[in-house]
């Protein structure tokens, strides 16, 4: 925790119908790049994933960066957005970490860091202690999962957070005892099913109050559906609209497109490891009872360069959820960076020039947003691959 394009007439026809839509601009770009606040990282430094959060309870939001193949990060806020390493306050191992969750293991009100390793096999836990730094903690886990990805919730509703890992190949459900144990119950509670697993997104896409898990893989997505209990099926094949290609899907989300009141599924593909995929991504748009059908023509422009990751955040505040995503240069060496797509309703239009300095650049595995210089308004941290993190706080002016 990784292109061939549509039909030139579908090309056309989605050239012609972006003539149609109203022009959006900003007088001035929505962010300012303030990466040089951000400490310096040991190259290469692959930075696969960011969550913002409090770490020293301070009042202001910090970072936990999961590093790939290096120890992970801790960045501690001054207020103001400039941030210094406190990565000594982390269990120091130097791990393939992929991604990361927040969960209060042990219910004594702070939250602990559990993080999901690949290359390892090996998940581990950070125990949050009262002077902001963690301890180790991961023989509370007593497992061994090559995951991509972590999702901290409350799968059984018994009032403890459980954790799953998305597994390449098997995928993992740890359930906890609320005193800050866990035991494996991923054959009496998961699906028979595998594949190997890229992301996981958490959500009541079937309307029935209880949280269900949608899988971004790297050969064939899936849903699996909570019964309630924290048992889990896997939804029929017809539940997401199948892709005209094979996709290979870095990243799924979650949020609601259209203003139903449903969760649409997003999923970010590539072309890395399955050459059969299509780098297109797609958008499917939930009849509110966990069906999904494929709008990817009519909402979203043509895609050969694949992209890592999204962010939906209402950028241009008219109360639907626009797009922020992260790119892999294409063929012709197009694509990369961070770019910015305006939802109109409709469909998605790239409004990068409007929305970032001209002079941004860089390619991002993941990008997170919160309120990192305490003026209300948010601000991005773009986790850099094969690049330097980036740092866009809101504004074309330092203050």
């Amino acid at each position: 925790m990784s292109h061939p394009a549509l039909p030139s007439r579908l090309a056309l026809l989605l050239l012609a119908g972006s003539c149609l839509l109203p022009v959006w601009a900003h007088a001035t770009p929505l962010w300012r790049d303030a990466s040089d606040t951000l400490p310096d990282k040991e190259p290469p430094g692959n930075s696969m994933h960011a969550i913002p959060h409090d770490v020293d309870s301070d009042g202001d939001i910090d970072l936990l960066v999961p590093m790939e193949h290096r120890a992970n990060r801790l960045l501690l806020n001054d207020g103001r957005g400039r941030f210094t390493d406190a990565s000594d306050r982390l269990p120091s191992a130097r791990r393939d970490s992929e991604e990361i969750a927040l969960i209060d293991v042990d219910r004594d009100g702070d939250l602990d860091v559990a993080v999901a390793n690949e290359d390892d096999v090996r998940p581990e836990l950070y125990i949050a202690q009262s002077d902001g730094r963690y301890s180790n903690g991961n023989d509370r886990l007593p497992i061994r999962v090559k995951a991509n990805a972590v999702v901290a919730f409350d799968a059984n509703t018994d009032g403890n957070t459980d954790l799953f890992f998305g597994g390449d190949g098997v995928s993992v459900l740890m359930i906890g005892d609320g005193a800050g144990g866990f035991t494996d119950q991923s054959v009496s509670r998961l699906p028979d099913a595998s594949g190997s697993t890229q992301d996981v997104a958490l959500g009541d896409v079937d309307g029935d109050g209880d949280a269900d898990l949608v899988l971004g893989n790297q050969d064939g997505n899936q849903i699996y559906l909570n019964t309630g209990t924290g048992r889990f099926t896997r939804a029929s094949a017809g539940a997401i609209e199948p892709p005209y290609k094979p996709e290979e899907t870095r990243d799924v989300e979650l949020f609601d497109v259209d203003g139903d009141g449903d969760l649409d599924l997003f999923f970010a593909n590539v072309v890395m490891f399955n050459p059969r995929a299509e780098a297109q991504n797609r958008l499917l748009l939930n009849n509110g009872r966990g069906q999904f059908q494929d709008v990817t023509t009519a909402w979203l422009p043509v895609n050969t360069h694949g992209d890592l990751s999204a962010l939906p955040i209402d950028f241009d505040a008219d109360g639907r959820p626009d797009l922020i995503t992260t790119s892999m240069p294409g063929p012709d060496g197009m694509g990369g960076p961070v770019r910015a797509w305006r939802n109109t309703g409709t469909r998605f239009v790239e409004v990068t020039g409007s929305v970032f300095p001209a002079a941004f650049g860089g390619i991002g595995m993941h990008v997170a947003a919160a309120d990192f210089d305490g003026d209300g308004r948010q601000d991005l941290f773009v986790a850099g691959l094969m690049s330097p993190d980036f740092l866009l706080l809101s504004g074309p002016t330092a203050p």
